[in-house]
């Protein structure tokens, strides 16, 4: 995984200044407040200049902190945002121009927007997560049958919160419910010998928060990756929305992607 680094600079009478008594840290994740740093010592990286690294529990994620610092006597506290890593494309920048054959930089960004133009096409055809972030479903009711997850492959789930009968939010207990990360799509089940609690009579009653998405480029099925090199090669060689030809015609998709793509799909589970 990757890794996010906050820094701080603290200036004492317009000058950069060490703290000369403490320097800590906390963080916590903004989407579900849950903790990632504990209150820990900063370094200083140089005077003035304090800072702490820290692994991303998954990408695209955003992070609230609080910095404290006591220096002669006085407690300065600082409090911000910062935006974590993202993750990496699961076809590398280098993989693509290798396989589009192009040795120059010249069309650098041009091919980086297709690379996340192939990846989003085949997250919606297959209903694949290609790499790790959060997801949020809102459900009306508890299901009998318990709750099967639009995005795959599921890694965990991080709460489900529901509205009660009086119209307070309520964060369910993990022993109510199992997980099953191991069928795709993913599973949210009653645990045995317990039953959903009662819900407020309204829409999105029920807000389940989990984690999607394959850990690390290497773990994305190869037929999803050659898919993706097929839609960046049409789209380089074909840059309009129409090809000129014998008749002017709308810009397909290659059918060796459709296929690829659908070899993959889990989209026939909710239909």
């Amino acid at each position: 995984m990757s890794t996010t680094t906050i820094t701080k600079r603290f200036y004492y009478n317009d000058t950069l200044t060490t703290p000369d008594t403490s320097y800590t840290i906390a963080v916590t994740r903004s989407d579900t407040g849950a903790t990632v740093v504990s209150t820990t010592s900063m370094t200083v990286a140089s005077t003035g200049v304090l800072s702490h690294t820290f692994t991303d529990p998954e990408y695209n994620l955003t992070y609230n902190y609080t910095v404290i610092l006591v220096h002669l006597g006085e407690t300065y506290t600082y409090t911000g945002e910062e935006v974590g890593s993202t993750g990496v494309e699961p076809v590398t920048l280098a993989e693509a121009k290798l396989h589009l054959k192009v040795d120059t930089d010249a069309d650098d960004d041009l091919i980086t927007s297709l690379i996340v133009a192939a990846r989003e096409i085949c997250e919606a055809e297959t209903w694949r997560r290609l790499y790790a972030g959060t997801e949020v479903e809102k459900f009306d009711y508890f299901p009998a049958n318990g709750f099967r997850l639009t995005w795959s492959p599921l890694r965990a789930v991080t709460s489900i919160q529901y509205v009660d009968t009086n119209g307070d939010t309520q964060t369910l207990s993990a022993d109510y419910y199992d997980v099953d990360t191991t069928s795709e799509p993913g599973r949210i089940t009653l645990a045995y010998d317990y039953s959903w609690p009662s819900t407020r009579s309204q829409h999105h009653a029920i807000t389940v928060t989990y984690t999607s998405g394959y850990a690390s480029s290497s773990s994305v099925p190869d037929a999803l990756k050659a898919a993706m090199k097929l839609l960046i090669g049409t789209w380089y060689d074909n840059r309009e929305s129409v090809v000129v030809g014998q008749r002017l015609s709308a810009m397909p998709m290659p059918d060796s992607a459709k296929y690829l793509m659908s070899s993959q799909s889990l989209r026939s589970f909710y239909e």
